[in-house]
């Protein structure tokens, strides 16, 4: 929480310097600076909607799925004003979801077999069943 508040002094102070300390934080590999990157664009207001939403399509499978809280308030809060194309994008990639593991433990395994019995998955999904 140290770092967001002090990036939020920072920013208008010198927001060349927020950019550079924001993308640092993009590249950096760890959760919690991927966090602190998605914070970042979720409260520099210069950024465009469309940025949000590449920036949201960008983000590997894992971590758009991983940091929902963060990528939840990019969706309500910034990607409103969107173009049409980009919000279709991100809507497309929602709708695709997280990626499922290779070899599902025993217990999601069944869930996803009651689901797939149930008519509640696609059937792509019966290759976990075998």
């Amino acid at each position: 929480r140290l770092c967001a508040e002090l990036w939020l002094r920072l920013l208008p102070q010198d927001a060349t310097k927020a950019s550079v300390l924001a993308e640092y934080w993009k590249h950096a590999g760890f959760a919690l600076t991927t966090r602190l990157w998605l914070f970042a664009l979720h409260t520099n207001k210069a950024i465009e909607p469309d940025i949000i939403v590449d920036s949201l399509l960008a983000l590997p499978t894992e971590d758009f799925w991983a940091h929902r809280k963060e990528v939840m308030e990019l969706l309500r809060d910034r990607t409103s004003n969107a173009t049409p194309a980009k919000l279709e994008q991100l809507v497309a990639r929602i709708l695709a979801g997280p990626a499922l593991p290779q070899e599902p433990e025993p217990e999601v395994k069944q869930r996803i077999h009651d689901s797939y019995i149930w008519g509640k998955r696609p059937p792509e999904t019966a290759a976990f069943l075998a």
